[in-house]
């Protein structure tokens, strides 16, 4: 029969163990989430100073007011989706956060409770 005591040791020794992976689950998603996060924010602003290529301004009216709306439908999207990643990631960043959050109040937890 296990005694309630030896469930209780056990599981104060899983506590800062939980914790430790916590954090290191916390510092990876602040990492992945600020160097990602600074990509796509460098794409975003490429791509808000994207020119025209100069095949549009070399062409007919008709396929220069063709291409340039291609063009301009193409740029609207990939700002969309670099800004729904920018998005993305600082979402990423606030769970790491919370994660490290979480990881340090358990490490501090154990070592409170921790049998003398």
């Amino acid at each position: 029969m296990i005694s309630p005591n030896s469930h209780t040791s056990r599981l104060l020794r899983a506590i800062p163990v939980i914790g430790a992976f916590l954090l290191l689950l916390g510092l990876g998603n602040l990492s992945i989430g600020y160097y990602k996060g600074l990509e796509y924010e460098s794409m975003l602003k490429n791509l808000s100073s994207a020119e025209a290529a100069s095949e549009v301004t070399n062409a007919f009216p008709l396929r220069r007011v063709q291409q340039t709306k291609t063009t301009r439908d193409l740029l609207y999207a990939r700002r969309e989706k670099a800004q729904a990643r920018i998005e993305l990631y600082n979402l990423v960043k606030t769970g790491g956060k919370i994660f490290l959050l979480l990881g340090t109040l358990l490490i501090a937890i154990a070592f409170l409770v921790r049998p003398h």
